[in-house]
């Protein structure tokens, strides 16, 4: 049966239930305010609006903090993916030397599928610390877009990566500047690495089937221009990489400083509750990517039609979804840790301040227990959603523990603001 969210019909709409419960709550709330406005001692002092409210991490040594998670987090998981990066060069060209059909060629591929999956692990740690210059920069201080050019999930498209085989352009000394980021990156290379034989995702319609063009290329030219692609795409990547790690880096770009000197001079934060915001929004990849797209999606809880969407699943070439779901994790709890270093401060070290320990607690706890729940998991995420949804659904309900927690408990308990797509989320 599909899952619904919904309440009875109300004047000809259906009306979200959680929405439904907050108006309720809203207006029970405003009731007993005005009954305690009527009764209250008017002797007693009124509250002063004007009056700034208290920083509950006020004292907090925030700089501190914010260089553990810069020097011993951030950097280090950009590091990681660089030399995954690189790895990923060395396959390509290694691949792309050999002759198609060839036992090396083969041989060549399965070792290059599994440098990706390695890199695309690295990668999807980095994906819950989206703040700096590998953020949007329409919403992230000191955003470059860098995300996107390096992994554009969701935006994917197959048929584009098919149309540039068929057309060669993945071979011009333009192409990244002419192609949307669902032609390269990670998911573009993903599709190239783990797709075979002459099929390609593209409809009928289409102008590499309806001219004939893809028809007439042969299953080895095919293949040969895969491996051409994918060594343009790990050039690329390793490209970004690199820029990514400058940027960071305390030699180089020094991000590193102005994340930790927010509020000083050469720090694009205002002020040091604006970069612990930026790293608390950071965290809510995992609320808003991982619970609602990367599962509740596939599911059929949210956004889908049917029972579930399968369709939906990230990485469906490499079946590497439940993978990419833990790495995501892992990189969330490297931020609440701040690091192994003697000393080192991480998010939770606010919490824990701010006289909520067993928040902090809390949270690393169903952190883990999710973490458990996957690796507990015996099937891939597309067989399970095939054969067992229901397991897949408690990876989903174990982790819908830790985001609660985030976007209510944590965000009342430092008094920090939601990020706006997580405060209009209903799952």
């Amino acid at each position: 049966m599909k899952r619904s969210n919904l309440a009875p019909a109300v004047f000809g709409q259906r009306v979200p239930r959680p929405l439904k419960n907050i108006a309720v709550m809203v207006l029970t709330i405003t009731a007993v305010f005005r009954l305690v406005a009527c009764t209250s001692d008017p002797s007693e002092p009124t509250p002063d609006p004007s009056e700034p409210t208290p920083d509950p991490v006020a004292g907090f040594e925030t700089p501190a903090m914010l260089q553990s998670l810069a020097e011993q987090v951030i950097l280090p998981t950009y590091q990681d993916f660089q030399q995954a990066a690189a790895s990923l060069l060395t396959g390509a060209t290694s691949w792309n030397d050999q002759t198609p059909a060839s036992a090396e060629w083969t041989t060549s591929r399965s070792q290059l599928q599994d440098d990706w999956r390695t890199a695309m692990t690295a990668w999807q740690e980095a994906e819950a610390m989206l703040l700096g210059p590998a953020g949007s920069s329409l919403s992230t201080i000191g955003g470059l877009d860098l995300r996107d050019e390096i992994y554009s999930w969701p935006t994917v498209n197959p048929c584009r990566v098919d149309q540039r085989i068929a057309d060669e352009q993945y071979a011009d000394s333009n192409f990244f500047n002419i192609n949307l980021v669902n032609a390269y990156g990670l998911d573009a290379m993903e599709y190239l690495l783990f797709s075979s034989g002459t099929d390609n995702a593209c409809s009928g319609l289409a102008s590499i089937n309806s001219d004939g063009s893809w028809a007439a290329l042969s299953e080895d030219s095919i293949n040969t221009r895969r491996a051409e692609y994918v060594l343009v795409l790990a050039t690329e990547l390793v490209r970004r990489a690199d820029e990514l790690v400058a940027l960071w880096d305390p030699s180089d770009g020094n991000f590193v400083e102005k994340l930790a000197t927010a509020g000083q001079e050469g720090s694009p934060y205002p002020d040091e509750q604006a970069a612990i915001t930026a790293v608390f929004h950071a965290m809510f990849y995992l609320e808003t990517s991982v619970k609602d797209a990367k599962l509740a999606t596939p599911l059929g809880i949210i956004g889908c039609n049917e029972a579930t969407c399968p369709e939906a699943l990230e990485s469906l070439h490499a079946d590497y979804a439940l993978e990419s779901v833990r790495a995501n994790l892992v990189g969330f709890k490297k931020l609440l840790e701040g690091g192994q270093a003697e000393g080192s401060l991480g998010f939770a070290d606010l919490l824990i301040f701010a006289e909520h320990p067993e928040l902090a607690t809390d949270l690393l706890t169903n952190v883990d227990n999710t973490l458990a729940v996957i690796d507990g998991m015996d099937a891939t995420a597309q067989a399970a959603i095939e054969s067992n949804p229901d397991s897949l659904l408690a990876v989903h309900t174990s982790l819908k523990t830790v985001t609660d927690l985030l976007k209510v408990e944590v965000a009342m308990a430092l008094f920090l603001e939601l990020p706006q797509e997580a405060a209009n989320d209903n799952d």
